[in-house]
């Protein structure tokens, strides 16, 4: 592998590299970002592991849905079609053998067709025993325009795989926080679980077609052709830990547990679309998709199929964005599941901006959750369907941003210590509100933002009622280049919480209220230069590790990282 790596670097950097444009960069720096630098989310070990994150979204409404029983797996990179070949090139170390590479490739092929290629790959030892990680990730598109550009084809496939060691976490919390443990060296703190791993699989095929008509300048329709297959694969391993699990159903020496989701889809997508001046003032979309899914694991294989209908309209002028989705299916195991989303943008003013969005959404959860059979948990559910509500509300005054975010939910579900799922009849209220002071000049970027959660009814998520966010970057300019060197601060901070636990054997957060986390603040410099289309970047996190004691958790029995550091290199190659 690295062999063909570096090969493929030396042949594709020998190539003419002309000007990317900027939102195919910003698209693909989010792409190839590492995930510590999320704002609120905290890793239980290092890249590519289990993630939790304080900040309350829609994400976390149903256990095992979009492939959340696998580690997260990287988004997909959209169709980016190029007319000059492009060639990016990341690498970052760190410590523990922290290694991120990132490779992205577009390449012309004729002036109506063109491919890519992006790599991404993440390893790193872990910082306690038996926490390594490795990730690859492997992205193809292809795209072709017809010469009257009246039909379009877009074929990508995706690889994704994660191997993770499972520690099951530390023996003792206090091996962590007690100050006269030999603490600088984590390897001698004792660990749940020597012998676990997980290891998620990912390929996925997808074809897009679409027909082109234009029955004027002002007025265009679309016809879209989707056809995906998707295939997932979790396994499990574990050599017993007595104390650890309560029962071993298949295998008293160890779990080799897998699940293989299958997932096709064929839709169809019609547009309707009206211009003025070649500026899209409105539009309106009609879709019809079925999907079928098959879910193996252990003795049990079960089918299961969903038909889904939805319109979308879209509403634009100089002063305001309207738009409505409307989503519902009427066949199928999701049968009368319904999704309808209304957002609203308007500018009020040149230096104010207001922007609102309502989502209702009712929720069938995942097969998994009603039926599931492994080597320790085995669990056959009558779930009841989830009712959501969200609104979400903000206003920009030139360099101040507020926002707030409402959260309704009727019959949430949730695990228990003992891994057992609850489908209730409760309702859970969240309120987040929010205000963001940002300032960029020559010389000098300020960041701040304050966030308020309150968490009301049955509480599941144990969340921090407060969290704060700061950076600040001052930027030294040379006066006869385009060099840039950039020194700063970064500051993440929140209130007390409960810990969640963690449960290796199925990926989910248990509910628990054994220890609580005092609030904390993480605090990071980092140094970065810019010369021409080179960019050097170093790091040290966690800067603040052990200044006022270990008592530092991401979860139950996982504590956070201490102070680590980063160095990188990003080239873009252009003309």
């Amino acid at each position: 592998m690295k062999l063909f790596i570096s090969f493929y670097i030396l042949l594709v950097s020998n190539l003419f590299y002309a000007q990317l444009d900027s939102s195919t960069i910003k698209i693909w720096n989010q792409f190839s970002s590492l995930d510590d630098s999320l704002n609120y989310t905290l890793f239980i070990g290092g890249p590519s592991s289990v993630g939790f994150n304080l900040y309350f979204d829609s994400s976390r409404l149903q256990p095992f849905e979009n492939g959340s029983l696998f580690t997260k797996e990287q988004a997909d990179l959209p169709f980016i079609y190029q007319k000059v070949p492009v060639l990016d090139f990341q690498y970052i170390i760190g410590d523990q053998l922290e290694q991120n590479l990132a490779i992205y490739h577009s390449q012309p092929i004729s002036n109506r067709s063109n491919y890519s290629l992006s790599f991404l790959k993440r390893s790193h030892d872990g910082y306690y025993l038996n926490q390594a990680t490795n990730s690859n990730f492997l992205q193809a598109n292809y795209f072709r325009k017809t010469k009257k550009e009246n039909y379009t084809i877009k074929a990508s496939l995706k690889h994704h795989r994660i191997y993770n060691e499972q520690n099951g976490g530390i023996q003792n919390d206090s091996s962590f926080t007690d100050a006269n443990f030999d603490i600088l060296n984590r390897n001698l703190i004792p660990i749940n679980m020597n012998h676990g791993f997980s290891n998620d699989k990912l390929w996925k095929v997808n074809m897009q077609q679409t027909i082109y008509k234009s029955d004027s300048s002002s007025k265009s329709k679309k016809f879209d052709i989707i056809t995906s297959f998707d295939r997932r694969f979790r396994n499990y391993y574990d050599s017993l830990n007595a104390n650890l699990f309560l029962f071993n159903h298949f295998d008293t020496n160890r779990s080799n547990d897998t699940l293989v989701q299958k997932d096709f889809r064929q839709q169809i997508n019609y547009y309707l679309s009206y211009y003025e001046d070649s500026i899209l003032t409105k539009s309106m979309e009609i879709f019809y998709d079925v999907n079928r899914t098959t879910y193996s694991n252990h003795a049990n294989d079960t089918i299961l199929s969903n038909h889904n209908i939805g319109l979308k309209y879209i509403l634009s002028t100089p002063q305001y964005n309207f738009n409505t989705t409307i989503r519902y299916t009427p066949f199928g195991f999701r049968r009368n599941n319904f999704n309808f989303h209304m957002g609203y943008n308007r500018n009020l003013t040149q230096k104010i901006k207001f922007s609102s969005s309502l989502n209702a959404k009712r929720i069938t959860p995942n097969y998994v959750f009603h039926q599931y059979s492994s080597n320790h948990v085995i669990w056959n559910n009558r779930v009841n369907d989830m009712y959501y509500i969200g609104l979400n509300t903000a206003i920009t005054l030139k360099n101040i941003r507020l926002k707030s975010n409402q959260f309704w939910l009727k019959n949430p579900m949730y695990f228990n210590r003992d891994l057992t799922p609850v489908s209730t009849l409760d309702t859970v209220q969240i309120v987040q509100t929010s205000i963001e002071y940002m300032v960029n000049k020559k010389k000098m970027e300020f960041n701040i933002e304050f966030q308020h959660q309150y968490q009301g009814g049955l509480s599941i998520y144990q969340l921090p009622e407060w969290l704060a966010f700061g950076s600040f970057y001052y930027k030294f300019l040379h006066a006869k280049s385009d060099a840039k060197l950039y020194l700063g601060v970064r500051v993440r901070s929140f209130s007390s919480f409960n810990l969640m636990e963690y449960s290796p054997q199925i990926n989910q957060f248990l509910v628990s209220n054994e220890r609580k986390q005092e609030s904390y603040f993480i605090a990071d410099l980092t140094a970065k230069a810019e010369i021409k289309n080179v960019t050097i970047f170093a790091m040290v996190a966690h800067i603040n590790s052990g200044l006022l004691g270990y008592r530092y958790f991401t979860l139950l029995h996982y504590p956070q990282p201490d102070r680590y550091f980063k160095f990188g290199l990003k080239w873009l190659f252009l003309d």
